[in-house]
C-alpha cells in the first residue's frame, strides 16, 4: 500500500520530535521563569554584593569549570560506544558524543519526552534497530544511577559527623533521598537482570490485555521484547565483574568532574572562606543524590534550589547564589548550547 506524503511525515521520527519540540518550548520556559523569580526573592536585598561577584570571576577558573563539563558528557559518552560497538563495530566515540549532547539538547527543548525517540532515531541510522537501541540507551542509565548512590555510600562512611553537624536541620532528607536512590536503583537492577521480577512485572499485564487484536496489547508486547533485550544486554555486562568495576570506575570519574565544581567556582568568585575539599564533594554528591530523586521536567527547578539550601550552609548565601550560577552554567547551559549545535549538525547529517 503506497503512503501518502503526510503518512510518512506522521510516522517520521524527526516530525515526532519537532511536533514535541514546539509543544515543548514553551513549557521549558516556565521552570526557567519560576528558578528566576525565586532567586529574585532570594538574593533581591543581595543582588549588588551577587552581581559584583560574577563581574569579578576569574575567567581560568570559569574555563576549568567548562571544561570539565565537557569532560562529563565526553566520559558520558564511553559506555554507549562500548555497547553499540558489540554491534556496530565502525561506532565511534565521536558517534557516541553526538548521542549524548543530543540527549542535553532534547531534554530541555522536549522537557525530557524526546530524548530516547530521538536517541533512537540517531542510532537507527547507524544501523542498530530500534528496539536494541531502546535497551542499549537504558543501559547506561543504571550506571549512572548506581555510582551516584556508591559515591554517596562512600562519602557516608567517611563523613557522618561532618554531615549531622553541619546540616543538622536537614541530615534526615538527605538520609531519606540516600534510602530511596538505593532502592530505586536496587529495583531496576533486579528488573534487568533478574527473570523472575521481569516476569512478575509483566504478569498483571498478560492477565488484563488477553486480546491479541487490540492495540494495548500489541504495545505491551513492544515493550516486553525491549525489556526482554535490556535484560539480555544488561544481565550480560552487569554479570561480567571485569566489566561492571571498569564501567563503574568510568562514571564515578564522571560523577567526579561534577562535584569539584563548587569547589573551583569557589575560586573562580575569590572567596574569602575556608572550606574543605573532601567536605564540598561531600556536600555535591549528597546533593546529586537529592535532586535525583525529585521529580523534573528539563532538568531545571531541583539543582538550583537544592545547591542553595545545602551550598548556603558551608559558603553563605551570597557565595552560594554566585557559585551555583556559575556552576549550572557549566555543568548545563553552555553543554545546552553545544548540544543545539550538534544536534543541528546531526540531523543534518541524517537527512544526506
Amino acid at each position: 500500500m503506497i503512503q501518502t506524503e503526510n503518512q510518512k511525515n506522521k510516522n517520521d521520527p524527526r516530525e515526532n520530535l519537532k511536533k514535541k519540540s514546539r509543544g515543548g518550548k514553551l513549557f521549558a520556559f516556565i521552570p526557567i521563569l519560576l528558578v528566576l523569580a525565586v532567586m529574585y526573592v532570594i538574593f533581591w536585598d543581595s543582588r549588588e554584593e551577587l552581581l559584583s561577584q560574577l563581574k569579578e570571576t576569574d575567567k581560568k577558573y570559569f574555563f576549568l569549570m567548562v571544561v570539565l563539563g565537557i569532560l562529563y558528557v565526553v566520559i558520558d559518552s564511553v559506555p554507549y560506544r562500548m555497547l553499540v560497538h558489540r554491534i556496530q563495530p565502525s561506532y565511534t566515540l565521536w558517534d557516541s558524543v553526538q548521542i549524548t549532547y543530543l540527549g542535553i539538547f532534547l531534554n530541555v527543548t522536549t522537557l525530557g519526552a524526546g530524548i530516547k525517540p530521538g536517541q533512537t532515531y540517531m542510532l537507527s541510522r547507524k544501523g542498530v534497530e530500534p528496539g536494541k537501541a531502546m535497551a542499549i540507551l537504558t543501559v547506561p542509565y543504571i550506571y549512572h544511577k548506581a555510582a551516584i548512590v556508591l559515591y554517596a555510600t562512600i562519602t557516608l562512611l567517611f563523613s557522618r559527623d561532618f554531615i549531622r553537624s553541619e546540616f543538622s536541620d536537614s541530615y534526615h532528607y538527605i538520609y531519606s533521598a540516600y534510602g530511596l536512590s538505593a532502592l530505586i536503583i536496587t529495583g531496576i537492577i533486579l528488573a534487568c537482570v533478574c527473570r523472575p521480577v521481569h516476569r512478575l512485572l509483566f504478569a498483571p499485564f498478560d492477565k488484563w490485555i488477553k486480546n491479541k487484536d487490540g492495540k494495548a496489547y500489541h504495545i505491551k508486547e513492544i515493550i516486553k521484547s525491549q525489556l526482554a533485550y535490556l535484560q539480555q544486554e544488561s544481565a550480560g555486562i552487569l554479570g561480567n565483574v571485569k566489566n561492571t568495576l571498569a564501567i563503574t570506575a568510568v562514571y564515578l570519574i564522571k560523577m567526579t568532574c561534577w562535584y569539584v565544581m563548587p569547589y573551583i567556582a569557589l575560586k573562580a568568585v575569590h572567596a574569602d572562606i575556608s572550606v574543605s575539599f573532601m567536605n564540598v564533594i561531600v556536600t555535591s554528591a549528597f546533593m546529586l543524590m537529592i535532586v535525583g530523586v525529585i521529580p523534573v521536567v528539563g532538568g531545571i527547578g531541583p539543582s538550583e534550589f537544592v545547591y542553595i539550601l545545602l551550598f548556603s550552609v558551608l559558603y553563605g548565601k551570597v557565595y552560594a547564589g554566585s557559585t551555583m550560577i556559575l556552576y549550572r552554567m557549566a555543568n548545563y547551559y553552555i553543554p545546552f548550547l553545544i548540544g543545539a549545535v550538534i544536534s543541528i549538525y546531526c540531523f543534518k547529517k541524517s537527512e544526506e
